[in-house]
């Protein structure tokens, strides 16, 4: 079942303060579809990457992550997101591209 429930709350959140992009959403609420669309080891795609919240949901539930952003500073303060909440990941740079 699509997870429309939790779509609308994510997307009438709020949300905490933007700290790496003006439309970040809390990678928690991002958790929750990955979870319910990806099993472990699926590969998630973020064509709009931004902040960097659905890699964090990615990553940190055993996923996959590739993020493409047309704005290079996305993909480099998602870098630097990556290696600040979860610093025992390291990612080549391969894993964040830039279109």
């Amino acid at each position: 079942q699509y997870p429309y429930d939790t779509l609308d709350t994510i997307y009438s959140t709020k949300g905490p303060q933007k700290l790496w992009h003006g439309w970040q959403q809390p990678w928690e609420d991002m958790q929750e579809i990955v979870r319910r669309l990806t099993d472990e080891g699926d590969t998630v795609l973020d064509t709009c990457n931004g902040g960097g919240s659905t890699g964090i949901a990615a990553l940190r539930n055993y996923r996959k992550y590739i993020g493409c952003d047309i704005e290079e500073s996305c993909i480099d303060a998602t870098r630097a997101r990556f290696y600040k909440e979860i610093p025992e990941i390291i990612l080549p740079n391969q894993q964040l591209l830039v279109a």
